[in-house]
C-alpha cells in the first residue's frame, strides 16, 4: 500500500490560511493607498499568487519548508489584497468612461453575486463527492 509522507506538514493547512487571511486583512489597510496603474496591479498580485503555488507546490523538509510555505501564503495574502482593490478600481473607472456611475452599485452586486456563489458551488461539491 502507498504511504504518504508528510514531511513534518502534518496539520499545516489550517497555519497556511491563518497565514494568508491575516496578511489579506493587514494589507487591505494600506492596499487603496498604493499608487500604480491597474494592469501593474493586476501583474503584481498575479506575481505574487505564482509565488504562493509554487512555495506549497515544492514542500522542501523541515523547519526551512515550514517557513517558506507560510512566507509564500502571506505574498499570496498580500496578492489576494491588492487584487480585490484592482477588481473595485476598474468595476469603478468602467462605469466612469460609460457614464454609468448611478447604476455602478448593480455592477458591484453582480461581480459579487458570480464570486460568492463560485463559493456556494464549490461547498457543495466538496459535501456531496467527499
Amino acid at each position: 500500500m502507498y504511504e504518504q509522507k508528510d514531511k513534518g506538514f502534518k496539520e499545516m493547512g489550517p497555519v497556511l490560511l491563518a497565514a494568508n487571511y491575516f496578511t489579506f486583512l493587514i494589507a487591505n489597510s494600506f492596499a487603496p493607498s498604493i499608487r500604480m496603474s491597474l494592469t501593474s496591479q493586476m501583474k503584481v498580485a498575479a506575481i505574487c499568487y505564482t509565488l504562493n503555488y509554487v512555495s506549497e507546490a515544492f514542500l522542501l523538509p523541515g523547519n526551512w519548508g515550514i517557513a517558506f510555505s507560510v512566507v509564500g501564503a502571506m505574498v499570496g495574502g498580500y496578492g489576494a489584497a491588492l487584487l480585490w482593490v484592482c477588481y473595485g478600481a476598474y468595476m469603478k473607472t468602467l462605469c466612469k468612461v460609460n457614464g454609468e456611475e448611478d447604476i455602478q452599485g448593480r455592477y458591484f452586486g453582480i461581480l459579487n453575486a458570480i464570486a460568492f456563489s463560485s463559493l456556494l458551488c464549490g461547498s457543495l461539491v466538496t459535501t456531496f463527492c467527499f
